[in-house]
């Protein structure tokens, strides 16, 4: 039985393999951006549309889902995100020798706050015996997303002296100063002059990563979230796809005579990394992304959720709500697939604080690629060729309800929860057309 930490460098190679060869597997459409304009381009990181359905299942990776009294007893007293795992990790490595075979499986995550559980690589015969312990509520394949783009050159060029954009402008802006928003994205720039990023909260949850970003492992020497005995670790969260740092700007841009204004000028951004330089996610990180945030998260904070699953992902529509219910308030993008909204999670987590956005245009026309069904929508928001804080210090213009579900990630913060709305979306396909969401 492996846990992350005891991943030869072989493993881990094959754990990328089996992403990099996820097309094979037709990956889902992402709720991010159909245009983008790079100003500080990235080269080749930038992928396709795909608008694919079906296949998205990673071979032999599953959630486990378990009772939290199976967790409970061993936390009682621990304090301490990192902690938390590491005594839940022995729980579980003593349930999982009762297995055919353990020492062929890998666990990658263990999640304590908003569910109780792990993932990893199990084979058949290991998903058989693992459905039939009592302490397991739900085993779940590992589904995959993706967040996509594709370029567009306007020749628009990234401004120094400071603009305020349509979409603020419509949806209102103010000083965010000491609220705080957590990015589940593809990370952020950590060093933008226009954001104010807490780096000391970030963190990595991508497979390259390891298992709380930098390799440090569940039990290794590197100790958990790759910080171990470092006195001064390196900030996590590091954005090389773009798409999170845009997400970061529109919530909240500083008000500093330069580049762009958030929603929420000023506001601390987290990056929580869950995607990697080709925008690609999958379940089992979003969760533990979602799990960190649930535990150093807190009330009237704000997560910001600009990716989509095709079908119901029950687990990470659970910790979402979970996530909801402690009083963090989510904004989640409706998906691009110019579809019913409740065929994508998690904007089809309908609960307390939760909130799924779809898209409009600077004439407040429902955008053509933005999913729709009210519910679970809940608000339309600017997704329109939105300019905003890119990698490389730039800025870029992008569209999606990527775009969307951050513009009322800012309201959220600044309104304390409560969001108003000017008027209704035109054009709305499913013919109950969303309020518009603003300040």
């Amino acid at each position: 039985m492996k846990f992350a930490s005891e991943k030869t460098n072989q493993n881990i190679i094959v754990m990328n393999k089996i992403l990099f060869a996820a097309g094979a597997f037709s990956l889902l459409l992402g709720a991010c951006s159909k245009e983008l304009e790079q100003t500080n381009p990235t080269p080749n990181t930038i992928a396709e549309p795909n608008t694919q359905e079906a296949g998205t299942q990673l071979e032999n990776q599953y959630i486990v889902r378990l009772k939290p009294s199976a967790l409970k007893s061993n936390l009682n007293g621990v304090v301490g995100y990192e902690d938390k795992v590491q005594a839940a990790g022995l729980v579980i490595k003593n349930l999982l020798t009762t297995l055919p075979n353990p020492d062929a499986m890998e666990v990658d995550h263990i999640y304590v706050n908003a569910i109780s559980g792990f993932a990893g690589i199990f084979t058949p015969e290991q998903v058989v015996a693992l459905k039939a312990l009592p302490q397991v509520v739900a085993v779940e394949p590992v589904a995959l997303g993706e967040l996509v783009g594709k370029p567009k050159n306007d020749g628009r060029t990234a401004l120094k002296a400071q603009s305020v954009e349509y979409g603020v402008l419509r949806t209102g802006y103010g000083d965010g100063t000491g609220k705080r928003a957590f990015i589940l994205d593809s990370g952020i720039d950590l060093d933008h002059e226009d954001l104010n990023v807490n780096t000391e909260l970030g963190r990595d949850f991508t497979t390259d990563g390891g298992l709380f970003g930098g390799g440090g492992g569940l039990f290794g020497g590197g100790g958990l979230f790759g910080g171990g005995s470092d006195p001064d670790p390196q900030p996590q969260g590091e954005d090389d796809n773009g798409h999170g740092t845009h997400c970061a700007g529109i919530i909240a841009a500083l008000d500093n005579e330069i580049g762009v204004v958030g929603v929420a000028a000023g506001a601390e951004v987290v990056a929580v990394k869950a995607a990697d330089f080709l925008g690609r996610l999958s379940s089992a990180d979003v969760l533990q992304g979602i799990d960190y945030i649930a535990e150093v998260g807190e009330p009237g904070d704000v997560a910001n959720m600009s990716f989509s699953f095709f079908g119901t992902q029950q687990s990470v529509n659970d910790a979402v709500l979970a996530l909801g219910e402690q009083g963090v308030f989510v904004a989640i993008a409706a998906g691009n697939s110019s579809t019913d909204a409740s065929n994508t999670t998690p904007a089809n987590a309908n609960g307390v604080n939760v909130y799924a956005v779809s898209a409009l245009d600077s004439n407040d026309d429902f955008a053509s690629f933005s999913n729709f069904g009210n519910p679970p929508v809940d608000f339309c928001a600017p997704g329109v060729d939105t300019y905003s804080t890119y990698t490389n210090n730039g800025y870029n213009t992008l569209s999606g309800t990527s775009m969307a579900a951050p513009h009322v990630a800012g309201i959220l913060l600044l309104n304390n929860g409560v969001i108003n709305s000017d008027g209704v979306v035109n054009n709305d396909p499913d013919g109950n057309p969303d309020p518009i969401a603003v300040r």
